[in-house]
């Protein structure tokens, strides 16, 4: 709490081993308030500290923490036990978890004129003004933004938190998306225009449309481990929302996925039942016909 009192623009907590970050967080607190102020961190909500050795109670208002580390693929289930998997702490991190690659000795270095270039970036980040934190600058979605996320929430986000099907741990962790997929948008907004030198005024449907694909790439990588622990047997329905997930990440356009799906199997009853769209279009999409 002190550390986050005296860096008012955020702290970054490198854990080699991120288990030991649950361990150290409730080493001195029992009942999960330390993992209740890890959530109200990530909400931006305030939250007080009040240890037993400390005179005074610390109040932690605009708080904000990036935690970064990695984990054994063997010590992965540790993550879900003592209730994470139901308190929402679970969902709330990004998950990468890449197939297995072999070990190589690197080769080659980091192009000098590249990593001066690098340099350069971050340092207009860091050059950014400052604002009151008592008036925040809002950035809104611009008309064809909004439309992308709209179009997105009502063909997977919506269908797959009203399941019935789905386990409520992967409810959890699509109702995390959109919050993610916005906060993504922000930072790619960012860096695109202040690589061009300006300061942004909004989120272009480019910003929106690469905040999802990292969301759904996330998610995506969330159910991989999910089901890896568990061992269930995938649904219909969770097959087809995964694929879908990976689909979208390569086209947006709806023919264009479902084409895919087509091409890997799936009936245009599946598609209609579990994505809600029409049999017309669905039929009409195949032909080759785009809406």
């Amino acid at each position: 709490a002190v550390v986050l009192l005296r860096n008012p623009n955020g702290v970054l907590l490198k854990k080699d081993e991120l288990i030991s970050w649950i361990s150290d967080s409730t080493r001195y607190s029992s009942g999960g308030g330390a993992e209740q102020r890890w959530m109200s961190l990530y909400s931006g909500e305030p939250f007080r500290l009040n240890r037993k050795q400390d005179d005074e109670v610390t109040y932690v208002k605009d708080g904000f923490v990036n935690v970064v580390g990695g984990i054994q693929p063997a010590i992965l289930p540790q993550l879900f036990m003592s209730n994470r998997e139901y308190n929402g702490f679970i969902n709330r991190i990004m998950f990468c978890y890449p197939p297995s690659l072999k070990s190589t000795v690197p080769v080659g270095e980091i192009d000098k004129e590249l990593y001066g270039e690098y340099k350069v970036y971050i340092k207009k980040f860091l050059e950014l003004p400052k604002t009151d934190s008592k008036t925040p600058r809002v950035l809104r979605l611009n008309e064809k933004a909004n439309e992308f996320f709209k179009e997105w929430q009502e063909e997977f986000i919506y269908p797959s938190r009203n399941s019935d099907k789905l386990p409520d741990v992967i409810i959890g962790a699509v109702a995390k998306l959109e919050a993610a997929a916005l906060r993504f948008a922000l930072i790619f907004e960012f860096a695109y225009r202040i690589s061009e030198g300006n300061t942004p005024v909004e989120i272009s449907e480019y910003s929106i449309g690469k905040g999802i694909e990292m969301a759904n790439y996330f998610y995506s990588n969330f159910e991989s481990i999910y089901y890896e622990i568990k061992g269930d047997v995938i649904s219909d329905k969770e097959k087809i929302l995964t694929d879908y997930v990976r689909i979208v990440n390569q086209k947006i356009d709806r023919s264009d996925i479902v084409r895919q799906l087509d091409k890997l199997g799936y009936t245009n009853a599946q598609i209609n039942k579990y994505l809600g769209y029409s049999k017309g279009s669905i039929h009409n999409w195949l032909k080759g016909k785009k809406k």
